[in-house]
């Protein structure tokens, strides 16, 4: 049976170089065109894009090896902090003649652009909140105890532990029945609370989405500030995979009033280099397959790994990281300056004092943290980022606590992964 047009959805799935039974059936159907379709061509390395490309036209990146000899490898190592100028030169080289030859046969187009001729303006902003005395003492133990074969379980916990210690210790059923839960133990918690008490004082009719990877954290937040506070909830659990489609489910066709989105994050922690990868991952797709010329992906190196399990006493580690491409922050007046004039954020910001930074995302994509040159970085060794199991989980899991405000209705909608979280 042979038919003219071969339609692929979710065409990231195909991204294994080692190939799978699905790839391996597609491609045995008889048809005249290929048509993929994919919010995220890349998702960790080029490699990934090469298997998609190929899928639709074969041979026309060369073979695999071809492509990481010509492409990956030069790409990679030209975003090395210490490579030299030819390398650099040659990795931007390639970069580029990679563009126009993706030129040929995809067509990119991103949600926000298209969306934004359609929809009511939509802003993103970064609030990095400083840990408490109770979260920095724990992390410091936990990150002490920690052995290499655990580096999961390991993540696990301190990704718990940035929104509050009791989730450390209480099972999901046990969140949503109150108890002595202090958001003085919480720097994240206390600047969502105060955030949510703004929204209602000056925009009482917003809808508020808060989302998250864990249901006990949601649980948590239901018990220590929505029941406390009676503000009106309604409970979903839904599959946000990426901070992409969670933030994509309230920016969408019908919204009819101007979309902000809060994502907080854990001074210092974790949860800063997370960001940071996300922000490399982001501009490698930029750089690749965009006419945006973005800084590369760095692997993790050692020392990136290692900054996983240290807490720095700084108030955005990835403001340090990316100097001057992000601008400094010194309360409200900062964040007016970015042409953000959002009336709750404006507040806690003046009066929040576990609110350490905030950064107003903007369109053009930045530098990325790899691109920053730091002294105390100098002399490290750096390798590719693979796309194992335990990468992807890094990468696409392990996300920080969002709050989502739309101007629209009301109460708060929870939502959150399944059960298992992901353990």
């Amino acid at each position: 049976m042979s038919s003219r047009l071969l339609v692929v959805d979710e065409g990231h799935r195909l991204k294994n170089t080692a190939g799978s039974l699905t790839l391996t059936a597609l491609e045995s159907l008889d048809c005249e065109s290929r048509l993929l379709l994919t919010a995220t061509p890349i998702q960790n390395v080029l490699s990934d894009f090469y298997t998609i490309s190929n899928f639709c036209n074969p041979g026309i990146l060369g073979d695999l090896n071809e492509f990481r000899r010509d492409f990956e490898r030069p790409i990679a190592a030209a975003n090395l902090k210490n490579c030299s100028s030819s390398v650099r030169e040659r990795g931007t080289r390639q970069s580029r003649e990679l563009e126009l030859m993706t030129k040929t046969f995809m067509l990119r187009r991103l949600q926000k652009d298209v969306l934004k001729t359609m929809l009511p303006p939509r802003s993103e902003v970064l609030l990095f909140c400083r840990p408490s005395p109770a979260q920095a003492a724990l992390y410091r133990g936990i990150t002490a105890s920690a052995h290499g074969e655990d580096a999961l379980a390991t993540l696990t916990s301190l990704r718990k532990l940035c929104l509050h210690p009791s989730l450390l210790s209480s099972p999901s059923s046990d969140m949503a029945k109150g108890g002595d839960v202090s958001l003085v133990q919480s720097g994240k918690l206390a600047v969502l609370a105060e955030l949510l008490n703004q929204i209602r004082t000056i925009a009482p009719q917003d809808k508020v989405v808060i989302v998250s990877n864990f249901t006990s954290a949601l649980g948590l937040i239901e018990a220590a500030i929505l029941k406390p506070r009676n503000l009106s909830f309604l409970r979903l659990e839904g599959n946000p995979a990426s901070d992409i489609q969670a933030m994509a489910r309230v920016y969408r066709q019908g919204q009819e009033k101007p979309c902000i989105i809060y994502r907080l994050f854990t001074s210092g922690s974790v949860e800063e280099v997370i960001c940071q990868r996300q922000i490399q991952k982001e501009n490698l797709a930029s750089r690749t397959v965009d006419s945006n010329k973005g800084s590369g992906l760095r692997g993790f190196s050692k020392e990136e790994l290692k900054d996983c399990f240290t807490l720095k006493h700084v108030a955005c580690d990835t403001k340090t990281k990316m100097g001057n491409s992000w601008p400094s922050y010194e309360g409200p007046g900062s964040i007016e300056a970015c042409r953000c004039y959002d009336g709750p954020l404006l507040k806690v910001a003046s009066s929040s004092s576990e609110l350490a930074f905030v950064h107003v995302v903007e369109d053009t994509p930045p530098s990325t943290p790899g691109d920053v040159e730091d002294e105390s970085d100098q002399g490290q060794s750096n390798t590719t980022a693979t796309t194992s199991d335990e990468e992807e989980w890094q990468d696409d899991v392990l996300n920080d606590t969002r709050v989502l405000s739309a101007r629209s209705a009301p109460e708060c909608i929870l939502s959150s992964d399944e059960e298992n979280e992901f353990e």
